[in-house]
């Protein structure tokens, strides 16, 4: 069975310490800048060279987070910060940004890139772009089944790393825009408010109500993954790393749970002591767990509706109270001075207090344990028949942190020569498990004993005196005279300074060389030969979900025909070959919108349909907009030559732009998270034309669970698939439309609409030519009408203002244009 790796989360250097001493083979952290936990502790410049050498020392490898979309500013620091990791050994650097993950394989071949959840990798297909990039590992989306991770591991060979505990999105990593068009913090720029642990409740667009049933509950929120129990499934399927979810964790967390699973890792089969762990863990924080969509749960198994925060673990009830006094029954467990419990009534109402004194039978203890009843001091008033849960274990917390204190270091056996003869200098060679030789040779020579000798047992007893080193010598060979005296200081600076020579070494495993490297240089020379911009003519885009949308927009003025392929309502390639005679007749463009999610499962369905497509329209003007790598792929293995790189593909900078230019595509979708500024310095390095989406309710989140399966008894209603009848409503009474794609997938699509009309005049002046609207839930006229008000953009008032307010009365937003994100 293949040796796998244990990954642990670091927030901060205590954290790490937790996470090293614990057992775990490798930690990720992130510095100050430049990643998606923007809100943990993180390390300075200073700490990360300590983590480092610290973590190498005990053999672990040290990954560091630059998981964030990065603009064309932000690119040479963020790649000097990677040369800085470099030069103090860092092991890998986890990217999001595809710009930086070119940049950093090619100046840095001797350091690994790992492609970051956030890019949204769940195919072989786009698994093996990366690779072709300079990837050595892929983070893999966490939405993936056991099946399909093996089959990635067996057809590209390459290093994965799948998520085993801690916090779940209930969107794709890299594809939600719930927090950022919300309240503009970004999930791609390491921000994310968890909008997604808010109360919803399910709305009616049939009956234009919000429903009682589930009314003001976390819809959105998931459990927490906990897989402990089948390792030896996720060892067996040939993943590289197992990696445990938690920056924003307390150390304490950290120990506990990176203990447990490296206990179930070394025994394989994770059956011992399991209903300790089980225990631990849910103590050491658990919104109820799953075990998540690798081993294929879904909807009510992946979500907890009823709060977004930490359960603990069930205690006892309350029996009652006086004045400050409640009397509780443990029938669970245990309760110690200085834990934390939670009293939750049985009309949901709940308080918490930290235990600062027990009572049993009339007496102060310290705990109590199951079937004592305990006299509490609560300062709250609690009902009879509550339940109670604890929350924080004190005890548990506290042997956590005994458990990566100095005392209690992870110990690096190393072997050991000793050479003493009198009137000589002494030598010690230590020798570890890696190969790494060192020697010292002491400038006090060896004296002759004047008396007794200094007999050999007593100089390996003081060699052995390693106290909080994190080592453990065992001396393998001892060549000392029978005549030497040799005194303890001078075996203990021995020791020391061989020691500390072994520690530089081991710290720094990669002798990698000293890099000059020019970052402003390096990011010019990946730019085109020529820059040079040929002018783009004006296009309108019309993304629509059906025959009669289409067919609206085109009369309406519409240049270009987006085909929303997931999302589109009816048979899609019938409808793609009507559409391209009549394409063809207007000299219109035809294109298909590839999902943002295709699983390898689907992909043999999507191929098809484009291939009946190609084969039935027979229209040179069809194409293919790319949503993910994968595609790409695809598009060659067909043989479509129009390419478009649709906005979920998350370009942020001129580099990405550029790259895929070269890759072939005609004009790129940006992301729309940038500014107007933003776009201007993209279009204005980047020789391929530049689209926007300026008009449509926006796609906030594309989830494998669906909202309304804890609605009903399973799936949809009576009248089968939710298609579009339902959405969510917040506590601000703004409202979520959800939107069934292929294969029972769902989109969240924002509550305000997109509007830009009125902005065109600075849209264009940006650098965008190509004004796409995506049409979700209007009405033919309704599209007819939008089109002819964005044409007609620059004599907006003589055409027909009536309509832009009647938009605007429902909602909009100007997304991010003018205010950007944080």
């Amino acid at each position: 069975m293949n040796k796998i790796e244990l990954l642990a989360p670091a927030g901060n250097f205590e954290a790490l310490a937790a996470a090293v001493e614990s057992g775990a083979d490798a930690v990720y952290l992130g510095g100050s800048k430049f990643n998606a936990r923007a809100y943990a502790d993180n390390f300075d410049g200073e700490t990360l060279v300590k983590a480092v050498s610290y973590a190498h020392i005990r053999g672990v490898k040290v990954y560091v987070t630059i998981n964030i979309l990065l603009t064309d500013r932000e690119l040479v620091e963020a790649l000097d910060y990677v040369s800085f990791l470099y030069q103090i050994d860092v092991d890998a650097v986890i990217v999001q940004d595809l710009a930086l993950l070119k940049l950093v394989s090619g100046a840095f071949p001797d350091m690994e890139v790992h492609c970051s959840t956030q890019m949204t990798v769940h195919n072989v297909e786009g698994a093996r772009y990366y690779s072709s990039l300079g990837a050595k590992r892929i983070v893999l989306a966490r939405e993936l089944s056991l099946e399909e991770v093996r089959s990635i591991v067996k057809s590209t060979g390459m290093m994965t790393e799948v998520f085993v505990h801690g916090a779940l999105c209930v969107s794709y990593s890299g594809q939600c825009l719930m927090s950022s068009l919300i309240g503009g913090r970004s999930g791609n720029r390491g921000r994310c408010a968890q909008p997604c642990r808010k109360k919803y409740s399910f709305y009616n667009f049939r009956t234009g109500k919000a429903e009682m049933e589930n009314l003001n509950k976390h819809l959105l929120s998931t459990r927490d993954l906990n897989t402990y129990k089948r390792l030896d499934e996720l060892v067996e399927s040939g993943v590289t790393s197992l990696k445990i979810e938690g920056r924003m964790k307390k150390a304490e967390y950290v120990a506990i749970v990176v203990k447990h699973y490296r206990t179930a890792l070394d025994s394989i089969t994770g059956k011992s002591s399991a209903a300790e762990a089980e225990y631990e863990l849910k103590s050491a924080f658990n919104r109820e767990f799953t075990e998540g969509y690798i081993f294929n749960k879904r909807n009510k198994d992946i979500v907890s509706i009823e709060r977004p925060d930490n359960r603990g673990v069930p205690l006892g009830k309350v029996l009652g109270q006086k004045g400050n006094i409640a009397t509780i029954i443990i029938n669970e467990g245990y309760l110690n001075d200085g834990d934390g419990i939670e009293v939750v009534s049985q009309s949901g109402r709940s308080t918490g207090t930290i235990i600062s004194g027990i009572r049993v039978k009339g007496k102060n203890a310290k705990s109590a344990e199951k079937g004592d009843t305990a006299e509490i001091f609560i300062r709250d008033r609690v009902e009879t028949g509550s339940s109670v849960s604890k929350t924080f274990d004190s005890v548990l917390n506290r042997k956590a942190r005994e458990e990566y204190s100095p005392e209690n270091k992870r110990k690096i056996a190393v072997e050991c020569k000793l050479i003493m003869k009198a009137g000589q200098n002494p030598l010690i060679i230590v020798k570890d498990g890696n190969g790494n030789t060192v020697s010292y040779t002491d400038e006090e020579k060896v004296e002759s004993a004047e008396k007794a000798a200094t007999p050999v047992e007593k100089v390996m007893e003081q060699l052995g005196k390693t106290g909080d080193t994190p080592y453990l010598i065992e001396v393998k060979e001892a060549e000392i005279e029978d005549n030497c005296y040799i005194p303890a200081r001078q075996v203990n600076r021995m020791r020391r300074e061989v020691l500390e020579r072994l520690s530089r070494k081991r710290s720094h495993i990669h002798e990698r060389p000293i890099l000059q490297l020019n970052s402003a240089a390096l990011i010019e020379n990946m730019m085109p030969e020529s820059k040079a911009v040929k002018a783009a003519p004006e296009e309108y885009i019309a993304g629509v979900r059906n025959h009669a949308a289409a067919v609206s927009a085109m009369n309406a003025g519409a240049d270009t025909i987006y085909l929303l392929g997931d999302a589109y309502e009816g048979d899609i390639a019938a409808d793609a070959v009507k559409l391209a005679d009549l394409c063809r007749n207007k000299g219109k463009s035809l294109f298909y919108v590839a999902p943002n999610i295709v699983r390898d499962r689907e992909a043999a369905r999507i191929q098809k349909r484009l291939e009946t497509i190609i084969e039935k329209a027979k229209f040179q003007d069809f194409g293919l907009v790319i949503s993910g790598a994968g595609e790409l792929g695809l598009a060659r293995k067909l043989g479509i030559g129009r390419l478009r790189i649709n906005y979920s593909f998350n370009v942020f900078n001129s580099v990405s732009a550029n790259h895929l230019y070269q890759e072939g595509v005609e004009a790129i979708g940006l992301s729309p998270e940038l500014t107007l500024p933003q776009i201007r310095a993209i279009s204005s390095s980047c020789a391929a034309p530049i689209e926007a989406l300026v008009y449509g309710y926006m796609p906030v989140m594309t989830t494998e669970y669906c909202p309304v399966s804890m609605q009903k008894d399973g799936c949809g209603d009576a009248g089968g698939c939710i298609n579009s009848n339902y959405g969510i409503i917040d506590e601000k009474r703004k409202v979520f439309r959800m939107v069934k794609l292929d294969s029972c997938r769902i989109q969240l699509l924002n509550s305000d609409v997109l509007l830009l009309a009125e902005d065109l005049g600075d849209i264009k002046s940006s650098g965008v030519s190509k004004l796409r609207a995506d049409f979700y839930i209007e009405s033919p006229e309704e599209i007819g009408g939008i089109i002819k008000l964005y044409r007609n953009y620059r004599d907006m008032d003589k055409y027909d203002r009536s309509l832009i307010e009647r938009v605007k009365a429902k909602g909009f937003t100007k997304g991010h244009f003018y205010r950007g994100v944080d």
